[in-house]
């Protein structure tokens, strides 16, 4: 492909910033990704993904896009465990008061955990020759052109004794660091008009809860799923069939 720049930075190295970067590296003749935790060894949670312990699920159109980026991707997660279902034919679904029919769709997605998943896209975009990760730092705010015309690149520091402030420049910043994003207040220090704020507020949580279960619960579906009005929780040692057989 067509190259546009020489250096794109993006600030965070979760599942948003390494597909970021992976569709970067088709353009940019290099590629930073800036991380402020350590990368833990491949399966295990990490402080920044506070959510990674929840039960997970990669839809089909989610698993295409990233086996378009990594070609293979599905093939060797389901060696390391993870299960390629159809979402509605293997699935038993009572969602909003009802039960969705099960039916052959085509439409294949994986039931993976979120560390496997990361860890797997992780090690094939640092795998490309053109992306890089710096871990342990913290990116202190961005830089721009004297004219304020664009962002030229961010100030960081890194996590190590005697570490001093450095300045990395770049022809594209992408932000990807999720809930805790300071960009908008960095672009206020550098005197850039917010920009106009929309909220879509969900009111919504959720939990995961671990359940034994024998291969002909839910008449051997490998998935079963249920919206919390509909849940039925039991004490430790109290669960029925009926609380899995939806």
């Amino acid at each position: 492909m067509k190259q546009i720049g020489q250096h794109a930075i993006v600030i965070g190295a979760s599942m948003g910033g390494l597909l970021a970067a992976r569709a970067l590296a088709d353009y940019y003749q290099q590629v930073t990704l800036l991380e402020r935790d350590t990368f833990p060894a491949r399966g295990e949670q990490r402080k920044g993904v506070p959510q990674g312990r929840h039960t997970h699920a990669l839809l089909a159109q989610g698993r295409q896009v990233m086996e378009d980026f990594f070609p293979g991707l599905t093939r060797q997660l389901v060696e390391q465990g993870a299960l390629l279902s159809d979402t509605l034919a293997e699935a038993r679904r009572f969602i909003g008061g009802g039960h969705y029919c099960q039916t052959q769709t085509g439409l294949l997605g994986l039931m993976v955990s979120r560390p496997l998943l990361e860890a797997q896209i992780r090690s094939r975009v640092l795998a490309l020759p053109n992306v890089q990760a710096i871990e342990n730092c913290d990116v202190l705010g961005l830089t721009a052109t004297e004219d304020r015309e664009r962002i030229s690149g961010v100030r960081l520091i890194r996590r190590q004794t005697g570490s001093a402030e450095e300045v990395l420049t770049a022809d594209v910043v992408v932000d990807a660091s999720g809930r805790g994003s300071r960009t908008p207040a960095w672009l206020e220090s550098l005197d850039y008009a917010p920009p106009e704020e929309e909220q879509v507020r969900a009111g919504m949580g959720y939990v995961t809860r671990i359940y034994q279960r024998q291969p002909d619960h839910a008449q051997g579906a490998k998935v079963v799923m249920s919206n919390y009005s509909a849940m039925s929780f039991r004490p430790k040692g109290e669960i029925s069939e009926a609380d899995i057989s939806l």
